[in-house]
């Protein structure tokens, strides 16, 4: 009875290792399943950030050169009014382009992104805005000191407001604590 019961033993001992070594396998397989199907999404996300926060940089910095190109042109003595027209016209297809890009800049975020994707955009309006007024004061051949100083105020803070965008968007992609965060 002795070798019976040390063999039944055994056996139930056996069975109880195979058990849960099947058990932690099978946890283990489900926690490798999860664990890289958070990192598939967390690349995916990544990669879609990039992509917004990169359309949105070009769209911007393209603005702001075109931008630039009608404030050389309005200081120019000698500038073609149709010229100016039609950089003003460029510069606004661009603006209008940026604010596209800053739609999917929204969705992924996160906010400190966003706030800085904003304050761009409000600054490219605000210069177009400002070189429409300095255009609109030559034409009345008025005093457009002001202008010149408001735009050349407004030059600088649109590079500045890009710098801050572009490097918000690199903390944002390169710290995995802002992955998560949605707005």
């Amino acid at each position: 009875m002795d070798q019976a019961l040390a063999a039944l033993l055994g056996a139930v001992v056996g069975s109880a290792g195979t058990a849960a070594a099947a058990a932690v396998t099978g946890i283990s397989a489900r926690w490798q399943v999860r664990t890289q199907g958070a990192l598939q999404h967390r690349q995916t996300q990544r990669q879609a950030r990039r992509e917004a926060y990169s359309a949105l940089l070009a769209d911007a910095s393209r603005a702001r050169d075109d931008l630039s190109a009608v404030w050389h042109q309005l200081r120019d003595e000698h500038a073609d009014v149709t010229e100016t027209e039609r950089l003003l016209a460029t510069a606004k297809t661009s603006i209008h382009a940026a604010q596209r890009a800053s739609a999917t800049v929204a969705v992924e975020g996160p906010p400190a992104v966003v706030d800085a994707a904003r304050e761009t955009l409000i600054n490219l309006a605000v210069l177009y805005a400002a070189l429409g007024a300095y255009r609109g004061c030559q034409a009345a051949d008025g005093d457009a000191s002001e202008h010149i100083t408001t735009c050349a105020q407004q030059r600088h803070q649109v590079r500045l407001d890009i710098d801050a965008f572009a490097a918000a968007a690199q903390a944002a992609l390169s710290d995995p604590g802002l992955e998560g965060r949605r707005l």
